[in-house]
């Protein structure tokens, strides 16, 4: 089983042994057992290998696809030599278009590996770019053309000796020429150019060594005027010699990082700390971590397994830590339960407390301000030697009391948490009264005029003014009319036939300026009137 401590060393030395090997057959004699086209197949085995490694690591889909036509382009570059030299013997037009047909791969191949590199991120204009490579593409047709139909016009080559034995190079050759070199060099700018990576520039040496290397093959090819021969046979061809420095170049900025490939993968695990193991498809392990162990585990570790292209992928989760926190939570969680139920049963009791000491300040209140009148009372029923007459005069103003006592104590109760009290219950309260003023003879009235909602204080204190009014009389008016109004406010007017003090010097004076209200008192034609008027209302008529 493969550890993860090789780099691709492997399929170099595949590479090198192909090259090699293309090398070594190309001088050796044509026999029947070794055909012109052996070294051409070694050739076409490097590049096919070799595009099949870059489909496999090269990420973006843009740049691979273009790299692997440029590798296509190079494989029909030798089947056009084998073609030549093996396949058409004696029919030397057939030849000459072959040897023609070279510079479509070879007119192609530098263009290709050029948008390849100008498909490297970023790319700014995408649309500029795609206009650029069709218009690249048809000026590629079009040089082609020219070049198949050379016999027609001979721009680029003047035949001395079909197929292409002897000839000369005309204008248009150096034309292509050019084409060939400038996007070769193209390529290498624009990579260079786009490349951010300091690590990767840094190592600019290498793929500048490898191209050199590259393309001393072919500056030897062309300062030699043709094949290198060693005793009288080639040691290899333009064919080989072209395609070289494409192969070594891309391949070296492939290898510094300076195109995004996934290389370097299967030293992951062991960087990572993740123990793993991959498989192929029959379940044989292929890359495994050092410290791989397939189990078996306990509950803090976990095998887990996930499909992949062409096998599967094993991995040990470590759970221990998971495990220990979940253990954590769950102590933390009981106590929280624990906690939330002795704070909650504080509330309750904190509520409940809250809700006894607000009804206990209420009835205090209530008490402190009603405790007059129930004194008074108790006195009223609890006197002795007494005639039958005063025993039921001091009975009906003990009812009095009472209802003053029971009423009050109810709009005290109704105005706990509320703001505003119905105008009807302070009618209701001043109507019972009245009827228990009935009992005495007295000849009472009530007038009400409009309904509302009125401060709560505002309403106590108007009973409260009521009260003492009745209690000024004696409680034993002739006659007693009341008057209540909430059209815009409140206004109570109390009318008696009796004098009454200065309402200056009532109890409920001070409520009811806190209130907002406003007394005034007159005393005509032997009948007095309290007025009552709420900051906000108007004098009520009497």
């Amino acid at each position: 089983m493969e550890r993860l401590h090789f780099s691709n060393k492997r399929l170099f030395i595949l590479f090198a042994v192909l090259f090699c090997l293309g090398i070594i057959t190309c001088p050796i004699p044509t026999r029947d057992f070794v055909p012109h086209h052996m070294p051409a197949l070694f050739y076409c085995t490097l590049i096919i290998l070799w595009g099949n490694a870059v489909r496999r690591r090269i990420l973006d889909p843009q740049v691979r696809h273009r790299i692997l036509t440029a590798c296509v382009f190079m494989v029909f570059l030798f089947l056009f030599r084998m073609c030549k030299y093996s396949f058409f013997p004696g029919l030397d037009h057939v030849e000459q278009v072959l040897w023609y047909a070279y510079y479509i791969p070879m007119t192609a191949i530098p263009l290709f590996f050029f948008m390849a590199a100008a498909r490297m991120e970023p790319v700014r204009h995408r649309q500029i770019t795609d206009a650029a490579e069709r218009i690249l593409v048809a000026v590629m047709v079009i040089l082609d053309c020219v070049v198949l139909t050379n016999n027609q016009h001979g721009l680029v080559f003047h035949i001395i000796e079909p197929p292409g034995k002897k000839y000369t190079h005309e204008w248009f050759y150096y034309v292509i020429l050019v084409w060939m070199i400038l996007f070769g060099l193209g390529t290498v700018v624009i990579l260079f150019r786009k490349c951010n990576l300091s690590v990767a520039r840094r190592r600019w040496y290498i793929p500048a060594l490898c191209i050199a290397a590259g393309f001393a093959l072919l500056a030897w090819y062309l300062i030699n005027g043709g094949p290198p021969k060693i005793a009288g046979y080639k040691l290899f061809q333009v064919h080989e010699a072209y395609c070289l420095p494409y192969l070594l170049g891309f391949e070296s900025i492939i290898q510094i990082g300076m195109i995004p490939a996934n290389t370097g993968y299967e030293r992951l695990f062991d960087y990572s700390g993740i123990n793993a193991c991959i498989y192929d498809s029959m379940g044989a392990p292929v890359v495994a971590s050092t410290d791989w162990n397939p189990g078996p585990y306990d509950e803090d570790h976990r095998i887990r397994r996930e499909s992949v292209t062409g096998g599967t992928v094993s991995w040990v989760e470590d759970l221990s830590a998971l495990n220990r926190l979940n253990r954590d939570l769950e102590e933390v969680t009981a106590e929280l339960t624990e906690e939330n139920e002795l704070i909650r049963q504080e509330n309750e009791v904190r509520a409940e407390r809250v809700t006894y000491e607000t009804r206990n300040r209420l009835y205090n209140s209530i008490f402190s301000q009603l405790r007059p009148a129930a004194v008074r009372a108790d006195s009223l029923l609890s006197g002795e030697d007494r005639t039958e007459e005063a025993f039921c005069r001091d009975l009906i103003r003990a009812a009095l009391l009472s209802v003053y006592i029971k009423r009050m104590g109810n709009l005290l109760l109704l105005s706990d948490g509320a703001r505003t009290l119905s105008s009807a219950e302070l009618e209701m309260s001043v109507r019972e009264s009245l009827d228990y003023v009935q009992l005495t003879g007295a000849v009472c009235e009530l007038r009400t005029n409009g309904s509302g909602e009125l401060p709560c204080a505002l309403v106590t204190a108007a009973y409260a003014l009521f009260e003492e009014v009745l209690e000024a009389t004696d409680m034993e008016p002739q006659s007693l009319s009341v008057s209540i109004s909430c059209e815009g406010g409140l206004a109570m007017a109390v009318e008696t036939d009796r004098m009454l003090p200065d309402p200056a010097g009532y109890r409920c004076m001070a409520q009811l300026r806190a209130a907002g209200g406003e007394v005034t008192y007159r005393y005509e034609d032997e009948t007095a009137c309290v007025s009552l008027r709420s900051a906000f209302g108007e004098e009520a008529a009497v």
